[in-house]
């Protein structure tokens, strides 16, 4: 019994609830709208939500309204109001890192998943990437 109950114990002293950030695309009616990112559990699909990169090329105001490639972009979260940046797109070391301290955040897992918007089938949110931090809040 008192073995049962310090595993117990021990075993939920030692999980941490950690936060992901998701990154994927809006697509709507088969075309890439833009590149977009937001919190695991908050519903993308809710515009307030959702963060997308900010792109040089396009005046640096507006979020990326293409699929090119995300890497070294800054995009920046609403709901936390944090940037990041996304290095080593194309290769194993791809990861999330702070903007624009430069600090490693994640390695990228590969984790698709889709949702219809407002269930419209032509309107979706298509995650491909998870970022898992080490810490509540990032």
């Amino acid at each position: 019994m008192k073995i049962t109950v310090a595993l117990t114990a021990l075993a939920g002293a030692t999980t941490v609830a950690a936060d992901s950030i998701a990154l994927g695309y809006l697509q709507y009616n088969g075309v890439i709208i833009q590149r977009a990112m937001w919190r695991e559990g908050q519903d993308p699909c809710n515009w307030n939500n959702l963060g997308g990169a900010r792109c040089p090329e396009e005046g640096g105001l507006g979020i990326c309204t293409d699929a090119s490639n995300p890497c070294e972009r800054e995009f920046k979260l609403p709901a936390n109001g944090k940037s990041y940046r996304l290095k080593n797109c194309g290769n194993s070391n791809f990861a999330l890192h702070y903007f624009n301290s430069q600090t490693f955040i994640s390695r990228g897992v590969y984790a698709p998943w889709s949702v219809r918007c407002n269930g419209d089938p032509n309107n979706q949110i298509i995650k491909e990437w998870q970022f898992q931090c080490d810490k509540p809040g990032c």
